[in-house]
């Protein structure tokens, strides 16, 4: 699910060449970078002879398990194509993404969808109500390749029954309806009784938290300011708490940033199109 909190890029057609200037979140060195790699791969990819140069305002924090270079590699292959009048569809472009990172896909197909594969398997999903989350940051990296490194070989009994269950969970993507303005106790019932093979979850959690209990805590939180569920988003460190309403979650993140004021705190809402289909 694509959230409201951005990075920011902006393109200048130059003569020749790819340059790019950073503000805000450090970025990974050049080799690494997100971006030029994606303008570098569409240059290789169609022969273009024009250059660029490119402004990022750096919001979303690297290593942080929101997808912050994955979407600025994409909208930078959106961006690059509109400017350079390349007339690449979405789905070569894609193609493209597919090569730089196993999000960058999702990034050109959302804002909801189910992935599967390494990630170039993208079901766009229809999102029928405002969402809004809550998001907190610890302030530290984990990296992903870890993060993957640490998974079993087997997958437990239960994790394989939540996996063969997907497509039902796709089928009920709104039960969260159900239960937005149950009390607490009919909520864990209906969760218990209906859905204990779909709620959702995430794999890589309990690897993370083995290491980062920080991130157990920072859940904590979140389902004491009355969160509908919580999580730990990508391979963390980050947590998301999602909410019934804005209210909720403004007045849920106010309070933790109080309480916590080490930790980075964002209320974003759940969008339903992607920032650059205009």
């Amino acid at each position: 699910q694509v959230v409201g909190l951005y990075d920011e890029l902006t393109f200048e057609r130059i003569p020749r060449g790819i340059r790019l200037h950073s503000t805000g979140e450090a970025i990974r060195p050049a080799g690494g970078n997100l971006v030029l790699r994606a303008a570098r791969a569409l240059v290789r990819r169609t022969g273009v002879t024009d250059g660029v140069r490119m402004e990022l305002t750096k919001r979303i924090p690297v290593g942080a398990g929101m997808g912050g270079g994955s979407s600025d590699a994409a909208a930078t292959l959106v961006g690059l194509n509109r400017l350079w009048k390349l007339r690449l569809d979405r789905q070569e472009l894609a193609r493209i993404g597919e090569t730089l990172g196993s999000d960058v896909p999702f990034f050109l197909s959302g804002p909801m969808a189910l992935v599967a594969g390494r990630g170039e398997r993208v079901f766009p999903l229809e999102e029928k109500q405002d969402r809004w989350y809550v998001l907190i940051n610890p302030g530290f990296q984990i990296s992903t390749r870890w993060a993957y490194q640490k998974i079993p070989k087997t997958h437990p009994q239960r994790v394989r029954k939540r996996l063969e269950r997907i497509p039902e969970y796709v089928r009920l993507q709104n039960w969260l309806t159900k239960i937005q303005g149950a009390s607490k106790i009919a909520r864990s019932r209906y969760l218990r009784d209906s859905a204990p093979h779909i709620f959702p979850y995430n794999g890589l959690e309990s690897i993370c938290i083995s290491r980062h209990p920080v991130i157990q805590e920072m859940k904590h939180h979140l389902m004491q300011e009355k969160a509908i569920l919580s999580l730990m988003t990508g391979s963390g460190p980050t947590v998301f708490g999602l909410f019934a309403s804005r209210g909720r979650a403004v007045q849920a993140a106010r309070k933790i940033s109080l309480e916590q004021p080490m930790w980075r705190v964002w209320t974003a809402k759940g969008l339903r199109r992607l920032p650059f289909d205009r």
